[in-house]
C-alpha cells in the first residue's frame, strides 16, 4: 500500500503566475444621466437604504475600493431598480484594472 506524504515547504517557495488587481465598485455605467450625489442619497434614504454620500460619490466615479458587503447588495439593487435590469448581479458593478508594481 502506497501512502502519499505531504512534504511542507517554506511559504516563499510557492510560487503563482496571479496577476495582482485592483477591484473597483463602479456605477457610471449605470448611472442616470441627471441624477445628483445628493438625490440619489436622499432617493435611498427614503427607501430605508442609508449609504453614505463619499461612498456614492466614490461609486459614481468608479473608484470605490473599500465597502461592506451590505453596501454592495443595496447599490446593486438601486441600479437593478433605476435600470430595470433585475438580472443585474454584483459583479457588474466591479472593474478590475492591474496593480501597479511598487
Amino acid at each position: 500500500m502506497e501512502v502519499w506524504q505531504h512534504q511542507r515547504r517554506p511559504s516563499n517557495q510557492y510560487q503563482t503566475n496571479a496577476v495582482k488587481e485592483k477591484v473597483y465598485v463602479d456605477l457610471s455605467p449605470y448611472w442616470p444621466p441627471g441624477k445628483s450625489i445628493a438625490s440619489v442619497y436622499e432617493q435611498l434614504l427614503l427607501e430605508g437604504n442609508k449609504i453614505d454620500r463619499r461612498t456614492l460619490s466614490s461609486a459614481k466615479s468608479g473608484l470605490l475600493t473599500k465597502s461592506e458587503f451590505a453596501t454592495l447588495v443595496k447599490l446593486r439593487d438601486w441600479v437593478r431598480k433605476e435600470t430595470g435590469r433585475s438580472n443585474l448581479a454584483i459583479d457588474d458593478l466591479l472593474r478590475f484594472e492591474p496593480e501597479e508594481d511598487k
